[in-house]
């Protein structure tokens, strides 16, 4: 479907991913071959951080036994250890998700007036938006925390510095679909909402050479299945 719009076999937009994922385990592959161990090490590189995170947030905001306690619940969560074996993003999402948890929790223990702490939290919700684009949305959340953190006078400041953060981390990624298929915010995920039907079982329709895509409403009405 990326073919049908731009017919250029070496330089199309990728179909479904942000960018930091695809790059984390390309590095990976190239270091180690093509492999599952490094897949699975890849997605367990994520998984060991986000351990270690955890410990230290429990740690530091409660007490040492909260930290090992939730640690080894995150460690040893069935669905984790799948989603890093398999080589998933889950795991780099789950991580960002716990940064941004403490670069929040940073931010409300400098009484909201640190400029180097809202810009952090702005980048962090740009990383968690290149993980996966749907994750963008966390900039908002983390804007209205921020925000209702700051004294008054520094409101606008602080919630442009994170939002400033956020659109410069994001800005390179924009540029390159901009460049490559006249669009920066190019996506076809949107298209998922139809997809897993009769009508387009699995994700047939990412590989089909069309530029006749549907309507996501005209669907609901008229495919009941």
């Amino acid at each position: 479907i990326s073919l049908a719009r731009i017919p250029r076999p070496d330089d199309h937009p990728d179909l479904i991913y942000t960018p930091l994922h695809p790059l984390w385990e390309s590095l990976w592959l190239r270091g180690m071959g093509l492999s599952d161990r490094a897949i699975a090490l890849a997605g367990g590189a994520w998984l060991f951080l986000g351990t270690g995170l955890l410990l230290a947030m429990g740690w530091a905001w409660f007490d040492p036994r909260v930290g090992y306690l939730a640690a080894a619940a995150y460690a040893l969560n069935i669905n984790m250890m799948q989603h890093a074996a398999g080589g998933t993003e889950a795991p780099m999402i789950a991580f960002f998700l716990l940064l941004l948890m403490a670069a929040l929790a940073g931010y409300a223990k400098s009484g909201g007036q640190s400029l180097w702490r809202a810009l952090g939290v702005g980048v962090v919700a740009g990383l968690l938006a290149l993980s996966k684009d749907v994750w963008g949305l966390s900039v908002l959340a983390a804007a209205v925390a921020v925000y209702s953190l700051t004294p008054r006078a520094l409101r606008p400041r602080m919630t442009l510095a994170v939002l400033g953060a956020f659109a410069l981390v994001l800005a390179p990624w924009l540029v390159r679909n901009a460049l490559v298929s006249g669009d920066p915010f190019f996506s076809f995920r949107w298209l998922e909402s139809v997809m897993h039907t009769q009508t387009y079982p699995g994700n047939t329709l990412y590989r089909t050479y069309t530029t006749d895509y549907p309507s996501w409403t005209l669907f609901v009405i008229t495919s009941p299945r």
